[in-house]
């Protein structure tokens, strides 16, 4: 019952990428089968070992410690790290424990979604590769401080990161906000690539179940990260009050370097019932409290309460209270919403409610206290279930203060639908608080499509024993797109927010279109367009991707990346990427194989756009020409060889200077049968620079023996160093 994975390498090169996963970019992007590729032992140090039984397991290696999960939010720490980590789990109790020698300093950015795929830039780089996890991120939008939700995102399956630029592409557009308007954010943990001295990450969470209705737990988190260093601890229980009603209980404090110590606690009470769901929640925080993986800002006070009762059968009690403040008092927010749910037909829903709201801000006149009476009217197309659309009103019963919606949905499938919302609002900062003074107008049309555990359709992306379905997907696949009836996916979005009056952002507008063809078992296809306006600057971007087996042995793999971004007054920012891959491979003859790669890669910057970390310094222009082939086979009977040439031209440009640089490697082997039990290989390897003014050479010999059946020993030595 115990099983053990060792793994052991001496020349590991420092900065190895987190994980070690196949990078479906990487060497050749398409190798002609559908060979699934991975690694037993992830680990960016010499060793990996791990020993497992039953609940238990020990773990030296590559690993990410819990995220926020169940009681857990104040005190969450999200991280991938490299050294060791324990769990024991059992019918009562769970402990987790890790430590980390460190030498890459931690960061966390949120950015705002674009309402398109990207690029998104992080604030510093180059990245750690692999290091990085990242979440979608969705805020209250009467609560800024408060996560609605936050859904994590695979690398490949749903974004690209370029780790040396820092950059992140995802693989459907990121809104700006949701279908009810709430913002939504790009939340990414990273490490930064770094020599500097080693530090230690160390933690452990325990959880115990002193009753079948009690569960108490804790954790701590101590960091040495430079510029972050400091103490995380928590303690929280979760109780259940009866067969449908939870109490979750937490506090956290942190404790850093010019931070001081901060204290967060929070408590959620929450009920399930046949008739009465109901839940509420208060969290407070102070200023010096710091942990970017909570769910909750530092420095506020949030607190909140929902409920629907079911009156009768066509009617039902909704009621929505909320309070938001900073930790000064300098900002306060309350909301309240009591209204009544009445089932008017079979496909007609009345909402009639009044909401109250009040915002004070130190040093603004703030605007009275709003009443509004509030209206709703939901309708469901008659023998159309998937179909509906509704209306919403508030009107402030004083003055001019208003709120307007329209709004529908379309549910193509059990998980995908598509929705639109156009809202005109006398406020910018939150339903309760209507502002005469300032207008917000906002539209915004999507797909979502929730593909979460739907490893399912990588099957769909496998190219006939010639791109396995991962692969298939990283290079070409769309996410949360709605199927047709004929299997071709398509993904559309729009939005348009502008702050008509009060704001100086000016408006701003996100459309994408793509569309996907996976029917034919020989070829995959799929097209992309994004468009994205604004008063600062315009962008576009254009994906085109496809794969294809032509014969029963040559297989064909294309794309293309093309970004254009203009600030306006200041400059332009072009990015593209094309990329060819050709594979001819014959299984069942004993003949050559090959692969081959052509790649273009472009940066250009113009007049005074900044684009960080795409050139050197300024603007300028930089092309690269990447191509390389390798071939293997039988030359004789008792002879087996491979061969191997690559190269590359580059050129940069900028501010009247211009380099440029050329270089070629080949390198080959023969291996030679001596009887049935020895061989003998000799290998040799040239690169060239500058043409053929320099030179490294390399050459090496191998010998080998059979020692019993299945097992076979080499070694080899280099005669000359490269």
């Amino acid at each position: 019952d115990l099983l053990l994975t060792l793994g052991y390498d001496s020349d590991k090169p420092e900065n190895l990428r987190r994980f070690r996963d196949i990078q479906p970019d990487a060497y050749y992007p398409v190798y002609g089968d559908a060979g699934a590729r991975g690694y037993e032992a992830q680990s960016t140090g010499n060793l990996y070992a791990r020993l497992e039984r039953r609940g238990a397991s020990l773990t030296y290696g590559d690993f990410v410690t819990q995220s926020a999960a169940g009681p857990r939010a104040l005190g969450a720490f999200s991280r991938s790290l490299s050294g060791a980590a324990g769990h024991f789990e059992d019918h009562r109790m769970r402990v987790d424990a890790f430590t980390s020698r460190e030498r890459s300093p931690h960061r966390v950015d949120e950015l705002p979604g674009l309402g398109t795929s990207g690029p998104y830039a992080l604030a510093r780089a180059p990245v750690l590769e692999n290091s990085e996890r990242v979440e979608i991120v969705t805020r209250d939008r009467n609560q800024p401080g408060v996560v609605l939700r936050s859904a994590p995102r695979a690398r490949f399956t749903d974004y690209e990161l370029d780790a040396r630029a820092g950059v992140i592409l995802f693989k459907s557009p990121v809104p700006s906000v949701d279908a009810e308007l709430n913002p939504v954010f790009v939340r990414v943990h990273y490490d930064l690539e770094s020599g500097g001295e080693p530090f230690w990450v160390s933690g452990g969470e325990g959880r115990f179940k002193v009753h079948e209705r009690l569960e108490l737990g804790g954790s701590y988190v101590d960091d040495h990260s430079p510029g972050e260093r400091g103490e995380l601890r928590s303690a929280f229980a979760a109780t259940r009050l009866g067969s449908h009603t939870t109490l979750l209980a937490e506090y956290a404090a942190t404790r850093g370097a010019g931070r001081g110590r901060g204290d967060g606690a929070r408590l959620e009470l929450g009920h399930e019932g046949g008739r009465l769901q109901a839940r509420l929640y208060g969290a407070v925080t102070d200023r010096a409290f710091f942990n970017p993986s909570a769910g909750f800002a530092a420095g506020r006070g949030e607190a909140g309460a929902r409920l629907n009762a079911r009156l009768a059968e066509r009617s039902q009690l909704r009621g929505e209270a909320l309070y938001s403040s900073d930790a000064g008092g300098d900002e306060r927010r309350g909301g309240l919403l009591v209204a009544l749910d009445q089932s008017l037909s079979r496909t007609l829903r009345g909402e009639l409610g009044v909401r109250a709201g009040l915002e004070k801000l130190r040093g603004a006149s703030a605007p009275p206290a709003s009443l509004a009476l509030h209206t709703r009217l939901q309708a469901q197309w008659a023998g159309r279930p998937e179909l509906s659309g509704y209306a919403e009103y508030d009107q402030d019963v004083r003055d001019s203060r208003r709120t307007a919606a329209l709004g529908g949905e379309f549910r193509f499938s059990a998980r995908g639908r598509l929705y639109a919302r156009h809202e005109l609002a006398s406020s910018l900062s939150s339903l309760y608080a209507l502002d005469p003074g300032r207008r917000r107008l906002a539209t915004t049309v999507g797909v979502d499509a929730d593909m979460t555990g739907g490893a399912h359709l990588f099957s769909e992306y496998r190219l006939s024993d010639a791109l396995s379905g991962r692969d298939a997907e990283a290079a070409l696949g769309l996410r949360n797109a709605w199927r047709l009836a004929d299997g071709t996916r398509v993904n559309l979005s729009f939005e348009r927010v502008s702050p008509l009056l009060g704001s100086g952002a000016g408006p701003s507008t996100a459309a994408s279109a793509a569309i996907e063809r996976l029917e034919d078992e020989r070829w995959k296809a799929t097209s992309r367009l994004e468009l994205r306006s604004g008063r600062m600057g315009d962008g576009a971007l254009l994906t085109l991707a496809a794969a294809g087996r032509v014969d029963s042995a040559w297989t064909v793999l294309g794309r293309n990346l093309a970004s254009l971004s203009t600030e306006h007054g200041r400059g332009r920012v072009r990015k593209e990427r094309f990329q060819v891959g050709i594979a001819y491979r014959r299984p069942a003859a004993e003949a050559w194989d090959a692969l081959g790669r052509y790649e273009l890669r472009l940066d250009e910057v113009t007049g005074g756009a900044t684009a960080p970390r795409v050139t050197a310094a300024g603007p300028g222009r930089r092309v690269a020409h990447v191509l390389s082939a390798h071939g293997t086979g039988r030359a004789f009977e008792r002879l087996s060889a491979s061969l191997g040439w690559a190269a590359k031209w580059a050129a940069q440009g900028g501010e009247g200077v211009r380099t440029a640089s050329r270089a070629h490697w080949v390198d080959g082997r023969a291996g030679f049968e001596l009887g049935r039990r020895w061989d003998a290989g000799v290998l040799a390897s040239a690169l060239f620079g500058e043409g053929f003014r320099s030179r490294r050479d390399g050459l090496g010999l191998e010998l080998g023996r059979q020692l019993g059946d299945g097992v076979w020993l080499s070694a080899g030595w280099n005669r000359l160093g490269y």
